[in-house]
């Protein structure tokens, strides 16, 4: 999904070295609720549906561009957990639409509806999972700053078969994550209120409280919707 129109929405602080522009957003699932679909585990455990929302240093205007300096991409990934109702207004919403969006042809469809992005994040920001990672489309590329929420949305199984019934171009688009890889040296690192009220009792290095992400939103924006070919 890719957004025109409005103003920027940028996101700052905690582990990120700048200011970051929000440029799109997407999903990733799977084929049932037991092979799940997220590109994230938590304690080994797949979620059926995972979100990504992309940030672009601002230095740096585009994802191609961005995608090219270490550091200069931020994603912010948000789980789902399969329960009877939808809790996540977006997913509900296009999931709405059914048919028209499922088809692997389908016109774009402009949705004159504001969409601040806080409104499809989790309450708890404080508390993530954070490394330095790759993009997990092609090609890959290496630099990206990952976010995990702890905190997972709802998702209905009306919802996820909306999802495991797009089109793609050789057959319904059942599943489109990538596999769990091996953090190869990586560090992942927990980040809560209470870590970060223990680490300032202890004094942190720097003086400064140590880990809490800072969102800052400037507007809303019109969405344009289109199933990605």
């Amino acid at each position: 999904m890719t957004f025109v129109g409005g103003v920027k929405q940028q996101m700052y602080g905690g582990t990120l070295p700048g200011v970051y522009v929000f440029k799109q957003l997407h999903f990733h699932w799977g084929p049932n609720n037991t092979v799940g679909g997220s590109e994230h585990t938590i304690d080994g455990k797949r979620a059926p549906l995972e979100m990504h929302v992309v940030y672009v240093n601002e230095k740096y205007g585009t994802v191609s561009e961005a995608a090219k300096h270490p550091g200069g991409i931020a994603v912010l990934g948000i789980l789902f957990k399969n329960a009877e109702a939808s809790s996540h207004p977006l997913v509900g919403f296009i999931a709405g639409f059914g048919p028209e969006l499922q088809k692997f042809d389908a016109p774009e469809l402009v949705v004159k509806k504001p969409l601040a992005i806080q409104s499809i994040l989790p309450h708890a920001l404080n508390n993530y999972y954070t490394y330095k990672g790759s993009l997990t489309t092609p090609g890959c590329q290496e630099g990206v700053i990952w976010t995990v929420f702890e905190e997972h949305f709802k998702v209905s199984n009306r919802e996820l078969e909306f999802f495991r019934n797009v089109e793609g171009k050789h057959g319904l688009l059942t599943s489109n994550f990538r596999p769990v890889q091996k953090t190869n040296g990586r560090t992942v690192s927990y980040v809560s209120p209470a870590q970060t009220a223990a680490q300032t009792s202890k004094g942190s290095p720097s003086g400064k409280s140590a880990g809490i992400f800072f969102i800052a939103f400037t507007g809303s924006l019109i969405a344009l919707f289109a199933i990605v070919k």
